[in-house]
Parts: C-alpha cells; sequence; structure tokens
C-alpha cells in the first residue's frame, strides 16, 4: 500500500467513526477532526522505535500524505 493510500484509508476510519459520534451529536461532520485523529495515531507510530528506516520514512510519507488530503 503507498503512503497517500494509507493516509486515505486512516483519515476514512476516523471519519467515519468521527461522522457517527457528530451525527449523535450534532448532525454535523467534521474532515478536519478525522485528519488530526489520523495524524495522531502517524505520530504515535512515529515514536516508536523501528529497526527498519524504510519504515519509518513510509509513516513519515503517510503523515505528509494526511496533510495534503
Amino acid at each position: 500500500m503507498t503512503p497517500k493510500e494509507k493516509a486515505k484509508e486512516l483519515v476514512k476510519r476516523y471519519a467515519d467513526f468521527n461522522s457517527s459520534m457528530l451525527q449523535m451529536m450534532s448532525g454535523k461532520y467534521s474532515n478536519g477532526i478525522a485528519k488530526q485523529c489520523a495524524l495522531i495515531a502517524v505520530d504515535e507510530i512515529l515514536n516508536m522505535y523501528f529497526s527498519n528506516h524504510l519504515e519509518e520514512d513510509y509513516w513519515k510519507d503517510v503523515k505528509v500524505e494526511i496533510v495534503l488530503l
């Protein structure tokens, strides 16, 4: 999976969750909230120790793609 595909997947998963929660609360939805949640998840992954620097670069690329969405 490319970093861009992973970024879209993460944002969509959070968007689906946030959409349900926000509809219950106010009937509104914000993609910005989903992007912030996805960025938090990627930051957590980046803070973990990677024995393979290519894997770390992959997640950095995913983070860039989330911001660009």
